[in-house]
C-alpha cells in the first residue's frame, strides 16, 4: 500500500545522492544558463543520431539524405567514409546504434511535442529541429546523471559516504565531463560514463548476492556498453581477470586438498565456468542484436569493423602524447586524474581495506587498473590520439568512458585524509579539489568561446592565464 511516511524514511537514507544530483543539476542550469551552448545535432552526435531519425521519419536506415544534409550543412566533406555506398547500396555509418536505444523515449517526447506545437523547421529534414535538439541533449545529461548516481553506489560498495559523495562531485566537476554536460550532451560521452558505471555498480553488486539471472543481466549491461561506445568492449578484461583469478583459486585449492589432478573436479569446475560465462555471452550477443541487424543491412555482415578517417597503429601509440601534450593530453588537461591513478594504488595497501585478503586487493585493483591501461594503450593508438579536431571536443574525452575507476581511485586518496583524527588534514582535498575544479570551469569557458585551441604551439595553462582576463 502508498505510505507516505515509508517514502519519507526512504528520501532520507537516500538524501546524500540526492544532495549529490541536486547540485550537478543546479552547476549544469547555470552553465546552459550563462554560457548559452548551441545544442546543434552535429559533429558525432549526427551519426549517433542517424540510426533513430532514418528509422523513424524513413522507415529505413539508407542514411543518403541524412548524409547529403550533414556534408551540405557542416562542410565536412573530408570525411570520406560518407563519400561512398556499400555493396549493398546503403549509406555507410561507422558509429554505434547504443546511444539511438537510450534516446529513443525522449526522442519520442520530442516528436509529440513537434506534433502539438509545431516548431518551425529552417532545415531540409525533419527532427534537426528545436525539440529535438533540446531533448537529445537532455537525454543524454540524464543518463549522465545516471552515471554520477551509479558511480556513487560502486564507491559506497568500498567508501564511506561522504568520500564516495566528494570523489563524484570532484570528478564530475574537475575533468571534462562538465564540459559534455552542458555543451556537447549530443555525443555519446555521457552514455558511455553511465553504461560503464552501471557496469561496474552491477559486477561488484552481484558478487555478493546470490540472483537468478544475475549473469545473463551482467551480459545484457556490457553488451550495452559496447553498443554505446566501441571501445567499451576493453572492459570485458574484466571477466578474463575473474577467470585467471577464479581458477587459480581452484588450483590452489585443489593442491592444498591433494586432487589437483582429479578429472571429476576439473570437469566440475569446467562445467560451472561455461555456464556463468555462457550466460554473460549471451547477455552480450541479445544486447548487440540491434547492431548486427543494421550492420547486415548496410554491409551485408553481421559483424563489421566500419571504416572511419581514424586509423589504428597498436605497434606505435603515442603514449607521451596521448598523457601529456598540451593538445588534449590526458593529465595536462585534467590534473585530477594524476590523483586518481595514483589512488587506485590504494586499494593494494591493506590497512585501507582491513578486512580483504590479498587476493581480493590484487584482483580489485587489477579490475579497475587494466582496463584502463587498455583504454590508454587504444587511444594513443588512434591516428587522432587528442580526439580529433572537432570544435567541440575537449580534453582526453574518449576516456571519459573510464570515469567511475577515477572516481574509486580519488575517494581512496581522499580516504586518506578523512582517516584522520585531526581536522585540518581533511580540508586538503576539499582545496585542493576547489582549485582544480575553478581551472577546470575557466578552461573549459576559454575553450568553448574560441579563446584557446587544443593544438597550442605554447604551453597549455601559460596561454590560459594570459586570456583569462577575457573571461
Amino acid at each position: 500500500m502508498f505510505s507516505l511516511k515509508k517514502i519519507v524514511q526512504k528520501l532520507r537514507r537516500q538524501r546524500a545522492i540526492l544532495v549529490l544530483l541536486f547540485f550537478i543539476c543546479f552547476v549544469i542550469f547555470l552553465g546552459v544558463t550563462y554560457l548559452k551552448p548551441a545544442w546543434d545535432i552535429r559533429s558525432d552526435g549526427f551519426g549517433y543520431y542517424s540510426y533513430l531519425r532514418s528509422l523513424f521519419f524513413d522507415g529505413n536506415i539508407f542514411f543518403g539524405n541524412e548524409q547529403d544534409f550533414f556534408k551540405d550543412t557542416f562542410d565536412i566533406k573530408k570525411r570520406t567514409f560518407y563519400d561512398h555506398v556499400t555493396t549493398t547500396g546503403y549509406y555507410p555509418n561507422p558509429f554505434a546504434i547504443g546511444s539511438a536505444i537510450l534516446w529513443l523515449p525522449f526522442f519520442l517526447v520530442a516528436v509529440v511535442l513537434q506534433k502539438l506545437f509545431n516548431f518551425e523547421n529552417y532545415l531540409c529534414l525533419p527532427g534537426y529541429n528545436a525539440p529535438f535538439q533540446s531533448l537529445l541533449n537532455v537525454a543524454s545529461i540524464f543518463y549522465g546523471l545516471l552515471g554520477a548516481y551509479f558511480s556513487f553506489k560502486t564507491a559506497r560498495l568500498f567508501f564511506k559516504q561522504s568520500t564516495s559523495l566528494f570523489a563524484v562531485l570532484s570528478i564530475v566537476l574537475a575533468s571534462p565531463l562538465i564540459y559534455y554536460f552542458i555543451y556537447e550532451g549530443i555525443w555519446s560521452h555521457l552514455n558511455s560514463f553511465f553504461m560503464i558505471s552501471l557496469f561496474y555498480y552491477a559486477y561488484f553488486y552481484f558478487q555478493k548476492r546470490d540472483m537468478v539471472g544475475k549473469y545473463m543481466a551482467l551480459g545484457l549491461i556490457f553488451g550495452l556498453a559496447v553498443l554505446v561506445r566501441w571501445q567499451n568492449l576493453l572492459f570485458g578484461s574484466v571477466f578474463v581477470l575473474e577467470f585467471l583469478f577464479t581458477a587459480g583459486e581452484w588450483l590452489a585449492l585443489n593442491k592444498k586438498e591433494g586432487r589437483k589432478y582429479n578429472i571429476k573436479y576439473v570437469f566440475g569446475f569446467i562445467v560451472v565456468s561455461v555456464k556463468k560465462y555462457g550466460q554473460i555471452m549471451l547477455g552480450l550477443l541479445i544486447a548487440f542484436l540491434p547492431q548486427m541487424f543494421a550492420w547486415k543491412l548496410v554491409y551485408g555482415e553481421v559483424l563489421v569493423i566500419p571504416e572511419s578517417n581514424t586509423h589504428l597503429s597498436l605497434f606505435e601509440p603515442a603514449f607521451v602524447d596521448f598523457l601529456f601534450s598540451k593538445a588534449r593530453g590526458f593529465f595536462i588537461w585534467s590534473p585530477i586524474y594524476v590523483i586518481s591513478i595514483l589512488g587506485l594504488l590504494l586499494f593494494l595497501r591493506q590497512k585501507s581495506f582491513k578486512a580483504w585478503s590479498l587476493t581480493k586487493r590484487v584482483m580489485t585493483f587489477l579490475m579497475l587498473t587494466v582496463p584502463f591501461l587498455l583504454q590508454v594503450y587504444l587511444n594513443s593508438s588512434l591516428s587522432d590520439w587528442y580526439g580529433g579536431g572537432a570544435p567541440g571536443a575537449f580534453g582526453a574525452r574518449r576516456m571519459l568512458n573510464a570515469s567511475v575507476i577515477y572516481i574509486l581511485g580519488l575517494a581512496a586518496f581522499y580516504s586518506l585524509f578523512y582517516q584522520s583524527k585531526k581536522k585540518w588534514p581533511k580540508l586538503i582535498p576539499f582545496l585542493l579539489t576547489l582549485i582544480l575544479v575553478s581551472l577546470n570551469i575557466l578552461l573549459m569557458i576559454a575553450m568553448a568561446r574560441g579563446y584557446i585551441e587544443f593544438d597550442l604551439s605554447g604551453n597549455l595553462w601559460q596561454v590560459f592565464i594570459e586570456k583569462l582576463h577575457l573571461l
